[in-house]
């Protein structure tokens, strides 16, 4: 045990380097796996943004900006998980495969309310801008 500590003493600097590298490794190694969440979270939401773009209720329901506030307004001051069928994100969400519900379901149903308003917001919005590029 005496043997291992006085190594240890001797060698401090050296020691500290690995640590540094080790530090450094670690930090890059969490960087690029959040990056890669990051994408595929993203590509799950453009899949799911599609998947609101084929709705022909949803469609219908683009060309009204009154009719939109009102859907949105409406998925947001539902407490938890709404799983009824009758609304029109939810039974987008279901269409998706088991790995996109996945990557979105945490951002679809925030507790918070404001948060999931918000987060829908952002989505019919990148549908809307989506659809008039389409259509331009």
């Amino acid at each position: 045990m005496n043997e291992i500590l006085n190594f240890l003493a001797d060698h401090t600097e050296i020691i500290s380097v690995l640590m540094s590298m080790i530090m450094f490794f670690m930090t890059l190694s969490s960087l690029h796996i959040s990056r890669r969440m990051y994408r595929v979270r993203r590509k799950a939401e453009r899949k799911y943004i599609e998947a609101l773009l084929r709705n022909d209720d949803f469609r219908k329901i683009m060309q009204n900006p009154e009719k939109m506030n009102k859907l949105l307004a409406l998925y947001s001051s539902s407490q938890r998980e709404m799983l009824d069928d009758n609304k029109l994100f939810i039974r987008v969400f279901k269409e998706l495969d088991i790995l996109n519900q996945e990557q979105i379901k945490p951002a679809l149903f925030q507790i918070d309310l404001e948060s999931r308003h918000a987060y829908m917001k952002k989505v019919v919005d990148e549908a809307v801008s989506a659809f008039s590029k389409q259509h331009c």
